[in-house]
């Protein structure tokens, strides 16, 4: 139906702004502003159509943004909790473990061996 295909329109838009501003201090108030839409409205086509939660979806984005620095720098998880867009590491403690099914310290080991000097040397001759 045609409201239905708007309603997809509207999600797909909603998503790649989403992916392109989850670093940012996003709520389901500012995006329903942002796309004229009351946010109960809004926050209850997001379920229909992805399956999740606003905030829950974001904060998969951010947990994501987090795995990447996790295998690519040794900033600490706070540093880490706050560039990924988290505003407390609570929430991103909870968000990185609900989605990777295993803390960010146990990831971060999984990805890079303790003693792992060589890779440390390639890191800063790319930069």
């Amino acid at each position: 139906s045609a409201s239905r295909n708007g309603s997809d329109f509207i999600i797909r838009d909603i998503l790649v702004y989403l992916e392109q501003h989850y670093l940012e201090n996003l709520t389901i108030e500012s995006l329903a502003k942002r796309y004229g839409y009351h946010k109960d409205y809004l926050s209850r086509l997001f379920n229909s159509s992805i399956g999740c939660g606003f905030s829950q979806y974001v904060n998969i984005l951010r947990a994501r943004h987090a795995a990447m620095l996790l295998r690519g720098s040794s900033q600490s998880l706070e540093e880490i909790a706050y560039e990924s867009g988290f505003r407390s590491s609570r929430t991103f403690y909870r968000a990185f473990q609900s989605f990777y099914s295993m803390t960010p310290s146990a990831y971060r080991k999984m990805q890079v061996p303790e003693n792992d000097a060589d890779r440390e040397l390639t890191q800063v001759g790319n930069l």
